[in-house]
């Protein structure tokens, strides 16, 4: 391959390379934003309600805690992760239903009209 060869070549890749990361900068969710603020003002700000949204679906935790259908769920966190709270909590219940729960073709799908969680769930400690 002669000089002027590369060189073209570098200059053409050189090119593409710019193009690719000016793509990269102009499509959405590629850049941040930090905001300063003083330590004093997030001390002044509410504590948080239990209750929290993910996109538009909103947590109602009391109702969760008071709901009769999910008592079997309680039951089962209860037992194994007495105590955890947020990450630690969430990676309990995660590694012990890994244990309990069968690995393959489930025996119901969770789309399926009459489909029931708790009595899944109950199987699947059986």
């Amino acid at each position: 391959m002669s000089s002027k060869t590369k060189i073209v070549l570098i200059g053409f890749l050189a090119v593409l390379t710019i193009a690719q990361l000016y793509l990269l900068k102009s499509m959405h969710y590629t850049t941040s934003s930090i905001s300063w603020f003083e330590v004093d003002e997030g001390l002044k700000q509410a504590d948080p309600s239990p209750d929290f949204e993910i996109g538009n679906l909103e947590f109602d935790l009391d109702a969760y805690t008071k709901a009769s259908e999910l008592q079997a769920f309680r039951e089962f966190f209860s037992k194994y992760c007495e105590g955890r709270k947020g990450i630690e909590a969430a990676s309990c219940m995660s590694e012990t239903l890994v244990d309990k729960v069968p690995f393959g073709e489930p025996s119901e799908e969770v789309f399926t009209p009459g489909y029931d969680p708790v009595a899944n769930f109950k199987a699947h400690l059986k």
